[in-house]
């Protein structure tokens, strides 16, 4: 039963700070009237405004603000609200056998984080030596360079020495 209950505030928990947002601290989010860069910006709020979620996006959320206006701001610059701590109420007494399986589970998530991050720092590793023999792109277009300024070089000598022939080298 108290396993039902804690989760049951979790679930409480997580929709209630689903429903508000605020600005993240140091920037000014741009409430615009569509969901996209090209929407007109009808106001800018500043860093902790709080904003009601209505309709929450990948790339941009749907927020109603605290005067009533109703816009869209970009979903990075949101962060959720965090309900204030509930006091403490009677102390639960924990079984051992919750403890250890509490500990079980976190023991394997951080197996499976582990595995997660040392995939990823192969594939890094991997990618680091595949663009590692690649030139760049700046010595790529020096070498161009060089190669047109040869080309036109040697095309000016060779018409030179074709219309000297041709006059048999006497001068006009």
């Amino acid at each position: 039963m108290k396993i039902f209950a804690t989760i049951l505030m979790l679930l409480w928990c997580s929709v209630a700070s689903a429903e508000t947002a605020q600005v993240i601290e140091g920037v000014r989010a741009k409430l615009r009237s569509g969901d996209g860069e090209n929407y007109r910006t009808l106001s800018v709020l500043p860093a902790s405004t709080e904003v009601e979620v209505t309709e929450a996006g990948q790339e941009f959320t749907k927020v109603k603000t605290q005067d009533g206006q109703i816009g869209w701001i970009k979903s990075s610059l949101l962060q959720p609200v965090r309900p204030a701590p509930a006091p403490p109420s009677a102390p639960v007494v924990d079984t051992g056998s919750q403890a250890a399986s509490a500990v079980e589970a976190a023991q394997k998530d951080l197996l499976a984080a582990r595995e997660q991050l040392i995939k990823m720092q192969s594939e890094l590793e991997q990618e680091r030596a595949r663009t590692k023999g690649e030139p760049q792109i700046g010595t790529l277009a020096l070498i161009a360079l060089a190669a047109f300024a040869m080309g036109m070089a040697i095309g000016a000598l060779l018409l030179r020495a074709y219309y000297f022939r041709r006059l048999h080298g006497l001068r006009i």
